[in-house]
């Protein structure tokens, strides 16, 4: 079983983000807050989506191919500064004097996105922790 996802307040290492978003609550207690939004339109999702990049300074990729049930579609979205730095050459080149936004852990900030025949629907979930 492979063990993705480290919590950054114990090192603790799990196998899914659900079981880690479990741990923050239950032996760290911490708060999570869910959100859910409903839009009429992929537009109306993308200027939202864009201002909550610019507020919380991160960015919402997908790194998996969406998901199709029937004529609904799920897109799952994850924080761009969840997991480790890939260095990608041969090390000829000097790397980056600003670093990277990587943590080095998992960041459990998502986007599970539901499009319903062909409008966009709900289900945004947004959580971050700096």
């Amino acid at each position: 079983m492979a063990w993705h996802h480290k919590c950054h307040l114990c090192e603790s290492k799990f196998s899914t983000m659900k079981s880690l978003t479990s741990n923050l609550q239950t032996v760290h207690n911490l708060v999570i807050k869910t959100e859910t939004h409903n839009f009429v339109s992929h537009d109306e999702f993308i200027k939202w989506k864009l201002n909550e990049e610019e507020n919380c300074k991160s960015y919402f990729v997908q790194h998996s191919s969406n998901r199709m049930h029937g004529d609904n579609k799920y897109q799952y979205l994850c924080c761009n500064r969840s997991g480790k730095v890939r260095l990608r050459g041969k090390g000829i080149r000097h790397i980056k004097t600003q670093g990277s936004c990587k943590t080095g852990m998992s960041c459990i900030a998502n986007m599970r996105v539901l499009t319903v025949s062909q409008v966009l629907l709900r289900w945004i979930t947004v959580l971050h922790t700096t």
